[in-house]
C-alpha cells in the first residue's frame, strides 16, 4: 500500500499505521484486508492511525461502503479498537462519518486531534 506503512509496536502492543500523501478508498479497503490476513497480530487488536498533513480523497458515501471490509476483518479477531489522529477539517468530517457508519460488535473507532489522546484511549 503506497500511502500507508505499518509497524507493530511491541512495547505498546499497538499496530501503528502511518499515512502519507492522499488517502483514497482503496487504501482504506487494503488496510482492512491487511488486518484480516495478518495472523501474527494480537486477537484483541489496537490500531493507531496517524500521519502528518495527509488528506482523504474520499466522498462520504464511499466511506460507508467500507463496512463490509471491517466486518470481514473482525471475523478473525476478538476485538479491534482503532484510533485515528486527524488535523484537517474535511478529513475529520470523513473520520466522523466512518465512526458513525461502522458501529459493529467488538469494533471501536474514534477520531482524535492528538496522538497522546489517541494512545490514552487505546490503552483504556
Amino acid at each position: 500500500m503506497k500511502n500507508i506503512s505499518y509497524h507493530f509496536d511491541k512495547e505498546k502492543n499497538i499496530l501503528v499505521s502511518t499515512i502519507t500523501n492522499v488517502l483514497v478508498i482503496e487504501d482504506i479497503i487494503n488496510h482492512y484486508k491487511l488486518i484480516e490476513n495478518d495472523e501474527s497480530l494480537p486477537r484483541n487488536l489496537k490500531v493507531l492511525i496517524q500521519g502528518k498533513d495527509f488528506m482523504f480523497d474520499i466522498k462520504g458515501p464511499e466511506i460507508k461502503s467500507v463496512s463490509e471490509y471491517v466486518i470481514s476483518a473482525l471475523s478473525k479477531y476478538n476485538s479491534i479498537k482503532e484510533a485515528i489522529v486527524l488535523e484537517h477539517s474535511y478529513s475529520t468530517a470523513i473520520g466522523y462519518i466512518f465512526e458513525e457508519g461502522n458501529k459493529h460488535k467488538n469494533y471501536l473507532f474514534k477520531v482524535f486531534s492528538s496522538k497522546s489522546s489517541a494512545q490514552n484511549w487505546l490503552n483504556k
